[in-house]
């Protein structure tokens, strides 16, 4: 009797659970080619669809259908205050590669192993805060994005909307900004009334290494060991390299730091006893204001001028390796960038002709030169903001080659800052000297060389008519020059 009593209880449990079950709200999900279809079983108010977090569509339809690409995604569904999730497609992956850096950017290819119908959106962050990038889609597989390097992170937080994202073959969202183990400051100090001249190295790693470090700094015939520095808790590595003027020989040297198995090299060239380090040249800051679409008869200099910025800041910050080659409808990042003072300067002087080259406010050599016909180069202070070696010549419609005896570009090229401008070598050398260009400022090819090599990008270049009639407080509001026997002013002659 009572085994008869639970089994009609377990009966009338199961009447009671059927028709609500029956009766209850439920959908059917089909997803195919990147179409959702959804069917409601007793929907009897409004339905709210979400695709991730973004709302996409509120229905009173017992079924839909709509387009949402090829991708993996959370379906949420809310209805009658419930909600509903599951998970729509394949776990895609997509492999984010670092392909190049600069001193203000960084580019990657964010590459996909199934062709996307709709590109996915994609955030960066940096601590927590979301931050501008620019991109271009290159091909269905593949996304090329620009992001400013952080001044105040050492990481970037990476989201692609349905895909699971890999980095060195690991699945991460957290993108280091430097994979290097080893990076380098290097500036020089010179006593010139002793003429002794120093290299200074502080070189900051990450990690651990055996051993000793070694810093040497090599050429063909020599190499010169670094031997004094100290290692700080804060890893970094501090060390100077001492000599007195002549001791080293004018050329190109290695700077070769090792630390157990990491190994970086940077290039030095020594000219007149001094020490160049051309591709160091420090950000201290890069601020992006906004992302602007370029628009038919754009130019990076007409976009830098009605933007409050400069042509340096834009080459730098979207990595441009062509700037001359903008694109409509391109999208590129608008923003300042300041770098720490290029210890070098340029002042040409039409007068007589002549390039003038001072490092620490010293006058270190002068080379003849060529500037524009009367009224064709223009006065005033510009930027070294590109290095080209054997430029391409676009002339009139015409692209002359590199090296072309027709090339009047010659083997170097220095783009000043206002880019109608620059500073480059010749395949006239008799011409030199007299005033014969369009505007740019010719030089021999030797002699552009010598300065392309020893120059770093930002370098300040001053136009003036004639440097020898300028009173010491314009030399001063230069570069705070000091008096010398050779540049004095005519007043100054004349007494």
């Amino acid at each position: 009797m009572w085994y008869n009593f639970k089994m009609m209880r377990k009966l009338i449990l199961v009447i009671l659970i059927i028709p609500i079950s029956v009766f209850a709200f439920s959908y059917n999900v089909g997803y195919n080619s990147g179409y959702l279809n959804l069917t409601f079983s007793d929907a009897t108010s409004v339905v709210k669809i979400y695709i991730g977090n973004d709302e996409t569509l509120v229905t009173s339809l017992n079924e839909v259908s709509f387009f949402v690409g090829k991708k993996t995604f959370d379906l949420k569904i809310v209805y009658n205050g419930k909600t509903y999730k599951t998970l729509i497609g394949k776990k895609l992956e997509c492999d984010l590669t670092l392909i190049s850096k600069t001193a203000t950017m960084l580019t990657y290819d964010l590459s996909f192993e199934d062709p996307f119908d709709l590109p996915p959106k994609i955030k960066v962050y940096v601590e927590g805060i979301q931050t501008f990038y620019s991109s271009v889609i290159v091909s269905k597989n593949l996304i090329r994005i620009k992001v400013p390097i952080p001044n105040d992170s050492n990481y970037l937080k990476f989201y692609v909307e349905g895909y699971l994202l890999k980095y060195n073959g690991v699945i991460t969202n957290t993108i280091p900004i430097d994979d290097k183990k080893i990076s380098l400051d290097l500036s020089t100090y010179t006593d010139f009334e002793k003429n002794l001249y120093w290299i200074t190295i502080a070189a900051r790693y990450s990690g651990y290494f055996n051993g000793r470090p070694t810093i040497k700094l090599v050429s063909k015939s020599a190499i010169m060991d670094i031997s004094k520095y100290f290692v700080n808790k804060s890893h970094y590595i501090f060390g100077t390299y001492k000599y007195f003027k002549g001791t080293i020989k004018d050329g190109e040297y290695s700077l070769v730091v090792r630390l157990g198995n990491f190994v970086e090299k940077y290039k030095v060239f020594i000219y007149k006893s001094l020490a160049f380090f051309p591709d160091i040249h420090r950000q201290i800051s890069a601020e992006i204001y906004k992302i602007y679409t370029v628009k038919p008869g754009d130019t990076l200099y007409y976009i830098a001028v009605n933007n409050n910025t400069d042509v340096q800041s834009l080459v730098k910050i979207n990595g441009f390796e062509d700037s001359d080659n903008i694109k409509v409808g391109e999208r590129i990042l608008i923003g300042k960038v300041r770098f720490a003072p290029s210890p070098d300067t340029i002042i040409i002087s039409e007068g007589d002709s002549k390039l003038y080259f001072f490092h620490n406010r010293k006058l270190i050599g002068s080379f003849f030169s060529s500037p524009g016909v009367k009224g064709k180069t223009p006065l005033g202070k510009f930027q070294i903001i590109r290095k080209i070696k054997n430029p391409t010549l676009y002339w009139e419609g015409e692209v002359i080659p590199p090296l072309s005896p027709i090339n009047g570009l010659g083997t170097r090229f220095l783009q000043l800052s206002d880019p109608q401008y620059g500073i480059h070598g010749t395949t006239k050398p008799w011409e030199i000297g007299r005033r014969v260009s369009h505007g740019c400022i010719r030089m021999m090819n030797s002699d552009v060389e010598k300065i392309f090599n020893l120059l770093q990008i930002g370098t300040n270049v001053y136009i003036v008519k004639d440097l020898s009639s300028l009173s010491n407080v314009v030399l001063d509001r230069i570069f705070n020059f000091y008096k010398s026997d050779k540049f004095v002013s005519k007043e100054e002659k004349h007494d």
